[in-house]
């Protein structure tokens, strides 16, 4: 069957997601969470890649946008956590009534990552999760967003300063942060998480530099059963031209081994 795009509902917004059914057997459902923008663009193509590979190991695949992102309902400056923590429980949720599989992977990238993180704590009930360069803390997204804008593109040009306009709009990247959603940034961490003992972890790595050994550090500090490789690889959410072989492969690989 080809995948089906369809729009769901997560809380009063209207999310997009693609359902990939699996080619052989369904062994469980993925649940996969995009990259928050604007990192999301670059994400798109090694995804659905991802999901190809997952599909052909009897995995069903949900991939979908959250609110305010890609081709889901809202404005990212009106969202906050809650309403992204609300997106990936119906997400999941909605995978299972479709696939009528109880064992749920529980994937995403980025900022993605982390949101997923906090839902397998939150629920309890996830089995298997994979966290392909969770960001540590909200505050570390915005900072990389405000140097991405801060720097030069290839043809010299640097976007306007950042500032917060009369309305308490601060524009980074083209993305309107509202003062209060700043705050939730803020406010979210992966910091002193207690995992369900029974959840296996795949954290995933691509970056050099202390920010990406300090996430994975903490994670295994936490979690019972964690693997954690690292992989030269290119960063999909900034170089949107090569999609990561190694990275997808040890990610389908892993999951294969929890089934």
């Amino acid at each position: 069957m080809p995948p089906e795009p369809l729009f769901f509902k997560s809380g009063e917004r209207s999310l997009f997601g693609i359902f990939e059914p699996a080619i052989t057997p369904c062994k469980c459902v993925a649940v996969i969470c995009n990259a928050f923008e604007p990192e999301h663009v670059g994400c798109h193509r090694a995804l659905k890649k991802l999901g190809e590979r997952l599909t052909r190991l009897g995995i069903d695949v949900f991939r979908f946008d959250f609110a305010g992102m890609g081709d889901s309902s809202g404005d990212f400056g009106r969202m906050d956590m809650t309403q992204w923590q609300t997106d990936v429980n119906a997400a999941v949720d909605l995978a299972r009534r479709r696939f009528r599989c109880r064992k749920v992977v529980l994937l995403g990238v980025r900022m993605g990552a982390t949101m997923a993180a906090l839902t397998c704590v939150s629920r309890g009930d996830i089995d298997v999760a994979v966290l392909w360069e969770p960001v540590l803390d909200g505050t570390t997204f915005v900072d990389d967003q405000r140097l991405v804008h801060n720097t030069p593109t290839p043809d010299g040009i640097l976007l306007p300063p950042i500032n917060a306009n009369a309305d308490g709009i601060t524009e980074i990247v083209g993305l309107r942060f509202t003062d209060p959603l700043l705050a939730a940034f803020a406010e979210t961490s992966l910091a002193d998480l207690v995992w369900p003992p029974h959840t296996k972890v795949q954290v995933v790595t691509n970056m050099a530099g202390a920010s990406s050994s300090r996430v994975a550090e903490m994670l295994a500090a936490q979690v019972v059963d964690l693997q954690h490789i690292h992989v030269k690889a290119p960063l999909v959410w900034i170089d949107h031209e090569q999609v990561p072989g190694a990275v997808l492969q040890a990610i389908s690989e892993w999951v294969q081994q929890q089934l």
